[in-house]
């Protein structure tokens, strides 16, 4: 997290953090090699709907090609 916040205004400046939202993104199909999803999907489960959440994973793998990976922890998300 410490490192995401200090390259926050910087990668915001770049173009590399965008304000969207799930479910709809606007990317093309395959646009990206991975997406990344964390704790998002997991801690929303009783505030979003099941629909939501299906959307939310099929658009996901629809721009990343396929490639998509779900992480679920309580280790603070910090990592080396």
């Amino acid at each position: 997290m410490a490192r995401f916040l200090q390259d926050y205004e910087a990668g915001k400046a770049d173009g590399r953090y965008q304000p969207i939202s799930l479910p709809h993104l606007p990317f093309a199909d395959g646009e990206f090699g991975l997406a990344l999803c964390s704790h998002f999907l997991f801690l929303y489960s009783e505030q979003v709907s099941l629909d939501f959440h299906i959307t939310a994973v099929r658009e996901m793998v629809r721009v990343a090609g396929g490639a998509f990976t779900a992480v679920a922890g309580n280790d603070g998300g910090e990592r080396g």
